[in-house]
């Protein structure tokens, strides 16, 4: 091979004074944007809990275009303060209690840092070994910390997974054994599986057995009741399933939750895995909530019974000082999961997965992009071990139980008896948004056999016994303003004390968010990657990252907040449409993909990778079209693409229940038109 020669046009043209990831730069900037969160740490419980600010907000801030020139950080950071500050629900304030926490710490900001900072794709064990290595051994670190059953750790023959939420363990289970059993009684009968559940079970369920192609008529929600404790029950399951086999279904799988979202309801594992084992059912224990508690010996009796289970999940980002995301996954057997989302085009072929003897993540779930999640995991349990776990897990429930003792001791609560339902309903709504519009705190609902209950759930990291005192007098003084409206009589509030016992609980306390601490730990990792990045050839770093990058990572890290919808988090949720239509405008997109140009009918959304896209797009028409045309049509449905076409699209078009064999791989017109 002859010498690659560069013209001088060429060479002049790559000049640039912007150095994206210049390692100095990256010290000085990294630096700014550590004190830039501690001090949001410092400052959090300034700012109501809840934004109080109006749909639009953000729109009416920013311009309608991307800047055209490069601006310094530290202009960039006033804007932050300035414009998304105030428009952020703070998960991480004291005074947060509304939905399941997202607790952070400064072990899981850090591994989230040097994840971000390595910046390594691991979809397979070649492309980053320390990636996927890492992640097996911390997975049956966890499993052994909950004292799951061997069967479900490397160790023992099944494996761990690392996902970015519950709906990905619902979906790739259920693809699992979707594909196993449509494999023996063949894919006609694929509008005859049915799922079982609860009428507690998280309702991202339902979502996840649509996108897999199942009915979502095919889904048995059964009736719970208050005298079980909101349990689903063995015989109504077994009742349930003897129903559909008498007309023809086909029952497949069954969600038992460990901690409901609505009500805490904890399933009775054994008896119920019983029923599915019967049946033929693979059976998913989802703990996303109140898993990470069974760690602590007093609470592992919520698990009893899961060694009949098929699968088990729980959410590291909620209640184990994880910051956002990472849901954790654990099948007996990996073989169902390895059938079902396999995919091996040759440019991923390589001698180390032909041996057999590595875990290659990519056939464990959706996408072929990840994340190195493990490496959070692994700071967060080498930082404050399963002790310090432990005792700030049961420092939350004793401060939920303190909640409940207010109540429980405050005999004034009685004039609440003489309202009706509808009145008691009422009230509770109104209740609830005085609260949270006071910025003081905030707080959810749920609808628990028709009526409207109050949520409070303690685990934000930074929460102590005042800021439950607090919220416990937030409810009285709006209640006694609210009570006037319903009854003659209000509630008084007395002085609350806070007994010694307590205060010395909270000496005892690790705290995993102090701002001081976060700060100096914080500026040590900065320079540690600083480091690296100025001896980068030595290392393999295979995607393009940059500083702006990173900090931007960092900075939606230290919020920790969880964007699901408007009220959730506000400055996300309109920043996210700004920025889409920036980009579209960008790329000269027609209007009509655009947010707030072309009628406003168009918009952007951002996923994780290209296999979410391909996944969700599918779907979106496939339920466009079955709505038409029946859903007894879904195997005549085609999918086209050019036989270049990225080879996750087949695995994907398989997920959302399209027959694979219906992919059309279009060749080029001519040889070497590629």
């Amino acid at each position: 091979m002859g010498d690659l020669k560069l013209n001088d046009s060429v060479e002049n043209g790559s000049v640039s004074t912007l150095n994206p990831l210049d390692h100095e730069e990256f010290r000085r900037q990294g630096h700014m944007m550590i004190d830039f969160i501690a001090d949001y740490y410092q400052n959090i419980e300034i700012y109501p809990v809840r934004s109080q600010v109006k749909p639009g907000y953000l729109r009416e801030r920013l311009p309608e275009s991307a800047p055209v020139n490069p601006e310094p950080l530290e202009i960039i950071l006033k804007d932050v303060q300035k414009d998304i500050i105030p428009g952020i629900t703070h998960w991480q304030s004291p005074n947060f209690f509304a939905y399941f926490p997202s607790s952070g710490s400064i072990a899981g900001f850090l591994g989230e840092m040097l994840s971000t900072g390595f910046n390594t794709v691991g979809f397979n064990w070649i492309s980053s070994p320390a990636a996927t290595e890492l992640e097996s051994i911390v997975m049956d670190w966890l499993g052994k910390m909950l004292k799951l059953p061997s069967s479900f750790l490397f160790s023992g023959g099944g494996g761990g997974v690392m996902y970015a939420s519950t709906c990905e363990a619902f979906l790739c289970t259920l693809i699992a054994i979707r594909e196993q059993k449509l494999s023996v009684i063949g894919r006609e009968n694929l509008g005859n599986l049915v799922v079982y559940c609860s009428d507690q079970t998280h309702f991202s369920l339902k979502k996840s057995v649509q996108i897999a192609g199942i009915n979502p008529e095919n889904i048995r929600p059964i009736v719970t009741t208050k005298s079980d404790n909101f349990q689903l029950c063995p015989e109504s399951l077994r009742l349930a399933i003897i129903s559909d086999l008498e007309v023809g279904m086909i029952p497949l799988y069954l969600c038992c939750t460990v901690g409901t979202t609505s009500s805490t309801a904890v399933d009775p594992l054994g008896p119920l895995c019983d029923v599915a084992k019967e049946y033929g059912i693979w059976v998913h224990v989802d703990a996303a909530y109140a898993g990470g508690a069974c760690i602590c010996p007093e609470f592992r009796h919520f698990l009893d019974g899961v060694e009949g289970a098929n699968s088990f999940s729980f959410n590291a980002h909620k209640w184990f000082f994880t910051t956002l995301d990472c849901c954790c996954l654990w099948v007996k057997h990996p073989s169902a999961l390895i059938s079902a989302l396999s995919t091996n085009p040759e440019i991923l072929n390589n001698k180390a997965t032909e041996s057999k003897q590595v875990v290659d993540y990519k056939d464990w779930q959706m996408a072929l992009s990840r994340r190195f999640r493990a490496l959070k995991i692994w700071l967060v349990l080498r930082s404050y071990g399963v002790t310090g776990l432990s005792d700030f897990i049961r420092g939350h429930v004793k401060m939920a139980k303190h909640f409940e003792s207010l109540l429980v001791a405050d005999k004034r609560i009685s004039p609440l008896a003489v309202l009706n339902n509808e009145d008691f309903n009422e009230f509770n709504r109104n209740l609830l948004e005085s609260i949270n519009a006071s910025g003081g705190a905030y707080m959810v609902q749920a609808v628990v056999r028709g009526v409207y209950v109050i949520r409070l759930a303690v685990g934000p990291t930074l929460t102590e016994y005042q800021h439950v005192n607090k919220a416990f007098k937030l409810v009285q003084d709006h209640a006694n303003a609210l009570l006037c409206t319903y009854h003659k009589h209000a509630w008084q509030m007395g002085d609350l004390k806070l007994n010694r016992s307590v205060e010395n609980d909270l000496a005892s306390r690790l705290n995993c968010l102090d701002h001081e601490e976060f700060r100096r730990q914080g500026h040590m990792m900065i320079d540690f990657l600083a480091d690296c990045y100025q001896n980068i050839e030595i290392y393999t770093f295979p995607a393009c990252g940059s500083i702006a990058g990173f900090l931007g990572e960092m900075v939606s890290t230290g919020f920790n907040t969880v964007g699901f919808n408007w009220i959730g988090s506000r400055a996300a949720t309109e920043r996210e449409s700004i920025v889409m239509d920036w980009l579209g405008k960008m790329l000269k997109l027609p209007s009509s993909f655009l947010f707030f140009l072309g009628g406003g009918g168009g918009g952007g959304v951002m996923y994780a990778s290209t296999s979410e896209a391909f996944l969700c797009t599918p779907t979106a028409i496939r339920e466009q079209k079955l709505r038409v045309i029946g859903r007894e049509n879904l195997g005549k449905l085609v999918v086209y693409c050019f036989d270049q076409t990225h080879f996750s699209l087949k695995k994907l078009v398989q997920i959302a229940g399209i027959n694979s064999e219906k992919v059309r791989p279009m060749l080029a017109s001519k040889p070497d038109d590629f």
